[in-house]
């Protein structure tokens, strides 16, 4: 039969998630954050999490391993559970609804799709996360050569700091789909 005349293949469904449980979903999330910059992270208990799973300091994230794109009232109810904490974060193996990704915009709710074990920053409020970190590794790079006396004094706090946030933005840039500069 010529080609013209043959019917379209149906499309290849996504393929499914490289993690093969919502516990090494979680585990993934928590070191996307420290890759991120945020310290003290550490993953909840799963019967005591009050719709928390991961939580650092100044940050607590939410992650959902579903077959089905996460809806408004999940992103709803991981802001009402951070209500007091400055960054909340959401990882989804599966996507969003537009409805969600609204209201995350709205209420300053960062957004990660998975692909695999890569994370992606979903909505604004993500990539301005993500530009953060860069300009954190930047100031903390600045700093550490105007002042390298004082830091070494002080045992090379601001070179370590340096450094661990230069570890974290090069695992995002080979982990993830952004660029973040070192």
């Amino acid at each position: 039969v010529p080609m013209m005349f043959r019917r379209p293949r149906p499309a290849t469904p996504a393929p499914m998630p490289t993690v093969l449980s919502w516990q090494a979903a979680e585990y993934l999330a928590a070191e996307a954050m420290r890759a991120m910059g945020f310290e003290h992270v550490q993953v909840t208990q799963a019967s005591r999490d009050g719709g928390v799973d991961v939580i650092a300091h100044g940050a607590v994230a939410q992650v959902k391993l579903l077959s089905s794109a996460v809806q408004r009232p999940d992103v709803q109810r991981l802001r009402g559970a951070a209500f007091r904490v400055q960054h909340a974060l959401f990882f989804s193996w599966s996507g969003y609804t537009a409805g969600a990704v609204d209201y995350a915009d709205q209420n300053g709710v960062a957004l990660f799709t998975v692909v695999g074990a890569a994370p992606m920053a979903t909505n604004a409020v993500a990539r301005s996360l993500l530009a953060d970190q860069s300009t954190r590794i930047m100031r903390l790079q600045q700093h550490t050569h105007t002042t390298g006396t004082d830091a070494a004094r002080r045992g090379g706090a601001m070179r370590g700091a340096a450094r661990t946030l230069r570890t974290g933005a090069r695992w995002a840039q080979e982990h993830w789909r952004v660029s973040v500069p070192i």
